[in-house]
């Protein structure tokens, strides 16, 4: 989501001085409005990152995809860490497009959501641009990825390493657009070490493929070892109808 050292993250400030400190990936997180305009926006409302905060309790914020572009205008950046108003606004994903066409950057676009629109409008911008070479999609959800290869069959998605596994998950993922590599290898170390060979990445999140590691913790795990200082973050097991 950009240089959280520089800017607030998911601003053009923030993609700008990562790409001018030598990024090669930029990551990014996509919300759509209720009038079809794709944002640059982590959340499911704009309330954390903009001083929409001072307007209403947050209990009470309104999704963005119930939100109109004219809306979101209203309310600008502030920094996560201060509060302070940064009077920078959210920014369409059309900005981040027009300013890396033709840069040696690729974009791994994350999709939390399948719904509003918002992956075929996503993926309509980036053909309009002729970025598709440019771009990865991400999503921890199968539905996300499924929508983007019928969309955009070919495109680049998800990893998943397949360590002999028998119980079908693999022909899953494949279904669901991943791109599946094998690890004959018998061991987590192996496909671990695989990965590392084949994927250069500032972070890896590895997680078994039989549904009992709860997605939607996936992306705090994640912060805490871009922005916490962390060095490695395990999560917890679901195990019958509690965490082990």
């Amino acid at each position: 989501a950009g240089n959280y050292d520089i800017a607030e993250e998911n601003t053009m400030e923030s993609f700008i001085a990562a790409y001018e400190n030598g990024a090669a990936i930029l990551e990014l997180d996509m919300g759509i409005t209720s009038d079809g305009v794709p944002v640059l926006l982590h959340d499911n409302t704009i309330w954390r990152t903009t001083t929409y905060q001072k307007e209403v309790a947050k209990e009470n914020a309104k999704n963005i995809w119930d939100m109109t572009w004219a809306e979101v205008q209203k309310y600008t950046v502030v920094s996560t860490k201060t509060g302070v108003d940064t009077g920078k606004p959210i920014p369409k994903f059309e900005e981040l497009l027009q300013y890396c066409k033709g840069k040696d950057v690729k974009l791994f676009v994350e999709f939390k959501w399948h719904a509003h629109n918002m992956i075929p409008k996503t993926i309509e911008l980036i053909n309009q641009y002729g970025m598709m070479s440019q771009c990865d999609f991400l999503s921890f959800y199968g539905n996300c990825i499924g929508a983007v290869q019928q969309l955009a069959p070919g495109a680049s998605t998800s990893f998943i390493y397949n360590n002999n596994s028998t119980d079908g998950t693999a022909d899953i993922a494949r279904a669901a657009g991943a791109v599946v590599r094998p690890e004959y290898l018998q061991g987590k170390g192996n496909v671990i070490r695989r990965m590392f060979r084949e994927i250069d990445a500032e972070v890896y999140l590895m997680a078994d493929g039989d549904d009992t590691y709860p997605a939607d913790h996936a992306r705090e795990m994640v912060d805490l070892v871009l922005h916490k200082q962390a060095d490695m973050v395990i999560g917890d097991r679901l195990s019958s109808t509690y965490f082990a």
